[in-house]
């Protein structure tokens, strides 16, 4: 009877070990696998220094982000990725812009299958400044209706949104009348009049802001919701980067006093981390980030 009973509890909870077990080979999948069009991108997701990790981007993908960073680097007119140096052998278009217009084609307009959402590329310069910014904007206009375009103030929305940091000149970028590009502003950003359709998010540095390492009680939940609320106000999503992310509890910990406070964007070099935190806490959001939508007008706000 005892054999019996357990026998038929294997078969009932069978299902539900298939399903445990994709979700957890997924990450390593690229995009378009089963598991990620059942639960979908995470709204929340961004990979810092993407092109560190194995399969840049693919890999990113597979774990359902729906952002990534590059490091670039200006030299002979071309973009070359590199966080302390640049690396001569691979280029911003071979294993971001290509791959991504790739990926749009075969999704039918989309970087994830069946998702209206935009994803994000921050490109965050590490030389070259403006003119590094020139060439960024020649390359992306060569891929038709690929990336999100900013005219005159007017924003139309596309598959991919690309926004610089780093080395990038404010002034120069909103005088642009086109562009395919938008800036990455700082809190102090918060206090100038920008004009609409420039910034596509802020960011700003934690250990700038806050000591909380993840130990102990958080003390200054008040000001970073207040930070938050501030960004928000002016339509702007927030990133905050550079947390302690050395003990697996803590940066756990940090995670969630963001999300709580409405941190847009998580910021990890954990990937598969992550993905299961964002999975197991918050529903996945396909459209409710700020100007997720085609339709919405600008990416960040203005």
């Amino acid at each position: 009877m005892r054999l019996w009973i357990s026998r038929l509890s294997s078969l009932l909870l069978l299902p539900f070990s298939v399903l445990v077990g994709l979700f957890r080979t997924a990450p390593a999948r690229a995009a378009g696998s089963g598991v990620l069009n059942v639960l979908g991108p995470l709204a929340h997701a961004h990979a810092h220094n993407d092109y560190e990790h194995e399969r840049p981007l693919l890999e990113a993908l597979g774990h359902r982000f729906t952002s990534v960073e590059a490091d670039v680097w200006l030299a002979d007119d071309e973009l070359y990725l590199g966080h302390f140096e640049p690396d001569m052998s691979r280029t911003l278009q071979d294993l971001y812009l290509d791959p991504l217009a790739a990926l749009v084609t075969a999704n039918d307009g989309s970087v994830h299958p069946s998702w209206d959402g935009t994803f994000q590329l921050l490109v965050d310069v590490k030389s070259g400044g403006a003119e590094a910014w020139r060439v960024l904007e020649r390359q992306l206009a060569a891929y038709e209706s690929l990336f999100s375009l900013s005219s005159d103030g007017a924003v139309e929305v596309g598959p991919v949104t690309v926004i610089v940091s780093g080395e990038r000149d404010r002034m120069e970028m909103a005088a642009a009348p086109l562009r395919r590009t938008f800036y990455d502003a700082t809190l102090d950003d918060l206090d100038v009049d920008l004009p609409a359709g420039l910034v596509g998010m802020v960011s700003a540095n934690w250990i700038d802001h806050f000591t909380w390492r993840g130990i102990g009680p958080f003390l200054a939940r008040r000001r970073l919701r207040e930070m938050v609320r501030r960004a928000h106000a002016a339509g702007w999503p927030v990133r905050l980067w550079g947390a302690p992310a050395a003990v697996r509890h803590n940066r756990r910990r940090i995670w969630q006093v963001q999300l709580d406070a409405g941190v847009d964007w998580i910021n990890t070099d954990h990937l598969d981390e992550l993905a299961h935190f964002l999975a197991r806490r918050r529903p996945t959001r396909l459209l409710a980030r700020l100007g997720s939508r085609r339709d919405d007008g600008a990416p960040g706000g203005g």
